[in-house]
């Protein structure tokens, strides 16, 4: 799903995390992506948000993001979920 949206990225944060909500933050590290849990629904990776130079990123401290620069001046933020045995 793409939404171009800067408005309140907010919102639309808090709609897919109360869906597919983080699991323990410690779950998450050394691996690219935690296993699909058959009946479960959550976020596969903690989110990333790709930012240009310049870009103010204090707007996502507080959010379990990760953020990262882009060299080519991308803006997005990208979850990936577990949902129905599989992730995209």
């Amino acid at each position: 799903m793409i939404v171009n949206y800067r408005g309140k990225w907010q919102d639309i944060h808090n709609e897919i995390i109360k869906e597919f909500p983080i699991k323990r933050l410690e779950l998450y590290r050394g691996v690219e992506h935690l296993p699909h849990v058959k009946g479960e629904r959550f976020l596969a990776e903690i989110p990333t948000v790709y930012y240009a130079e310049g870009d103010s990123i204090a707007q996502y401290s507080g959010f379990n993001l990760i953020t990262k620069q882009h060299p080519r001046g991308y803006r997005s933020i990208h979850y990936v979920i577990s949902y129905n045995e599989c992730s995209k």
